[in-house]
């Protein structure tokens, strides 16, 4: 079934007429934490291929699952030209000692253009008084 997922994806980047441009979302995205894969290791190369011969179609990829707000290259030995962001958006929710918050993407053009991006995190502000978001300008 995952197979038949990543093929219809690389179809899809495919088949997009020149100019048309795409955010991936997905819920657990590659990569490792605490040395443990998300992904089946024999899936992640697939993906990694994917985005690698589409990235100029590909603005961002999404991602949770960490519950945590980070920014992450998808570095591979195999893919040394990939340069597309994987953003990962906090959870809402405090489970695990989190730090709630959310995250705000602003895009011009369609989907054609990352402008800017906020996480914003409860604690920062109710608790430190400090800015209650982190933010990067692409």
């Amino acid at each position: 079934m995952v197979q038949d997922q990543l093929a219809w994806l690389y179809t899809v980047l495919q088949d997009a007429p020149e100019g048309k441009m795409f955010i991936l979302s997905m819920h657990i995205p590659p990569g490792i934490m605490l040395k443990e894969p998300f992904w089946n290791r024999s899936l992640e190369p697939i993906f990694l291929y994917t985005l690698s011969q589409f990235q100029s179609k590909i603005v961002l990829v999404l991602g949770a699952h960490i519950h945590s707000g980070e920014i992450k290259a998808p570095l591979s030995s195999n893919f040394p030209d990939l340069a597309l962001p994987i953003m990962l958006s906090p959870s809402t929710s405090p489970i695990f000692f989190n730090n709630p918050g959310y995250t705000i993407l602003d895009i011009e053009d369609g989907v054609s253009k990352l402008v800017h991006w906020r996480h914003l995190q409860l604690y920062q502000y109710s608790i430190g008084r400090m800015p209650s978001f982190s933010t990067i300008k692409p």
